[in-house]
């Protein structure tokens, strides 16, 4: 696939997160993916470096990847674990 047709590929992705996002009442910025969301959260981080620390998370509400600055102490998640980690599969 050319880099033009993955491009392509990404935005239409994305749109249609969207609108699923907006679809189920998600106004939050969505990333197709958590190496989206956390490339988006490295640049944010380079360019205000002042704001509070702030993580990446799969949203309940929509199949979108959001960013948070939202504290939960020592908790874990399994996408923190493991960066490679994909939301399961609807039953």
């Amino acid at each position: 696939m050319t880099s033009n047709a993955r491009r392509a590929t990404e935005k239409a992705q994305r749109q249609e997160l969207i609108a699923a996002a907006k679809t189920v009442g998600c106004v939050k910025n969505v990333y197709v993916d958590q190496a989206g969301a956390r490339l988006a959260l490295e640049a944010l981080r380079e360019a205000k470096p002042e704001l509070p620390a702030m993580r990446v998370y799969p949203c309940d509400i929509c199949p979108a990847w959001h960013l948070t600055s939202k504290h939960v102490g020592r908790k874990v998640f399994p996408w923190d674990k493991d960066p490679e980690w994909t939301r399961p599969p609807k039953h």
